[in-house]
């Protein structure tokens, strides 16, 4: 016996087709520049969209961090600019609605290929990977701020470089002076944890922390913002106490 769907049941049969193709296209990051929305981005900011505005820049070969994040930092303003530059708009580093709907048409018209991917955490003994930190160039200064949307102390902004590295640190500067191992300044290598005193009140505490980055350089949360700074300055070096270790 042949069953024959009634046209009812037939047209059911087609919209729950439609509703779970519908699905598996929303389901795939490699849409994800079409599940972008409109909304103006600009750095600084946390929100879903922007990881979505970096998945559609890599597809225009105009994001190289290897990861997303929904934070819009300095890799995200760069991509941006970049991608303004090309295409002749008004260059701010701000993705607009203009840029936005740009950026999706491009990305919507380039072939699918595999999703970059994301960068493993790194454990004790790895290498130091640098990008974690300098993406946050520019995050604010903020006391008691633990994330790039709150803004960063010092402590605060090396224990989250280091959470991604797989290595948990204590929360303040003088109980991350306990941990690791101690290391000469002649023998520093990116990712040591520098420590000053910045008290002044002759007893030599610790109460500052900064990341070692390479070339005489530290990067660290000052009294304004995540920023880099040389060793060879002559208001930090007459402070410093002493490196460690953790990595």
């Amino acid at each position: 016996m042949k069953f024959r769907l009634s046209p009812g049941n037939l047209h059911k049969k087609i919209i729950s087709g439609i509703i779970l193709a519908g699905a598996l296209v929303i389901g795939n990051p490699l849409s994800a520049d079409a599940a972008l929305g409109d909304r103006t981005l600009k750095q600084g900011m946390t929100h879903k969209d922007v990881k979505n505005l970096q998945i559609a820049l890599k597809k225009t070969k105009h994001f190289t961090y290897p990861s997303y994040t929904t934070y819009y930092g300095t890799y995200t303003k760069a991509a941006v600019t970049k991608f303004q530059r090309h295409h002749k708009l008004k260059v701010t580093g701000v993705a607009d609605q203009k840029t936005i709907a740009l950026i999706k048409n491009k990305a919507s018209k380039v072939k699918a290929s595999t999703p970059a991917k994301p960068v493993k955490k790194l454990s004790s003994g790895k290498t130091f990977n640098s990008s974690i930190a300098t993406e946050l160039l520019g995050v604010r200064y903020r006391s008691g701020g633990v994330t790039p949307s709150s803004g960063f102390d010092c402590s605060g902004f090396v224990t989250y470089v280091m959470k991604q590295h797989g290595v948990s640190l204590p929360r303040t500067s003088s109980a991350m002076y306990g941990t690791g191992s101690q290391v000469a300044s002649s023998t520093l290598r990116p990712g040591d944890l520098l420590f000053y005193d910045t008290n002044n009140n002759g007893r030599r505490d610790v109460s500052h922390v900064a990341i070692y980055i390479g070339s005489n350089r530290m990067i660290h949360s000052a009294s304004k913002k995540v920023e880099y700074d040389s060793l060879s300055n002559s208001w930090w070096s007459k402070r410093y106490v002493g490196a460690k270790r953790v990595l």
